[in-house]
């Protein structure tokens, strides 16, 4: 992992949430929703974008996003399908007596993360997509609109920075390959 790549701890699980989110919704907005099939496939693979996010490899989130994800990208599912969806099953994971309930699965942080794919659903920029979220986030725990908009600028700095360097690695990779085929 290169050091533009180090994983980021933010001051809690919201607060990473909405940045992958905003990463991960960055990508969808530049290369669309298909380019994000592996990251959701291999979520817990270091090459995934949600790897750089360890506050966000916890379980049942991780699942329920890349399971909220992977409707997106092969259902043909409508807002209202897909709400009903998360509905049901964010109700399943905080139910009494539920797998996850006895160890403490927080619907506060369910719902951050729904707002946020919700918004980007419903064709809200990245940025727009995660304010939807941070209402989500309750108040104690919840960044300024500034503090955030800060975490996003840096978090966007870092993805630039990434996606020139594998351009490059990638442009490099193949250059080199085709040298070593002409001889």
């Amino acid at each position: 992992m290169s050091d533009s790549q180090t994983p980021q701890s933010f001051a809690n699980a919201h607060v990473a949430w909405l940045v992958c989110l905003y990463v991960v919704l960055s990508k969808v907005r530049r290369e669309g929703l298909m380019s994000i099939e592996a990251d959701i496939e291999y979520c817990a693979r270091p090459e995934s974008v949600f790897h750089q996010f360890p506050q966000t490899q916890t379980q049942p989130y991780l699942e329920f996003a890349a399971d909220v994800l992977r409707m997106m990208v092969g259902g043909n599912l409508n807002g209202e399908e897909l709400t009903v969806y998360a509905e049901h099953y964010i109700a399943g994971l905080t139910a009494k007596g539920g797998v996850f309930s006895g160890a403490g699965a927080d619907e506060s942080l369910l719902r951050t993360i729904w707002l946020s794919l919700w918004a980007a659903m419903n064709g809200y920029a990245p940025q727009v997509a995660v304010e939807f979220g941070r209402q989500g986030v309750p108040v104690k725990l919840k960044p300024a609109f500034a503090e955030l908009e800060e975490l996003l600028r840096t978090s966007r700095s870092q993805s630039r920075q990434q996606g020139k360097q594998r351009r490059e690695g990638g442009l490099d990779a193949a250059a080199e390959s085709f040298i070593a085929s002409l001889g």
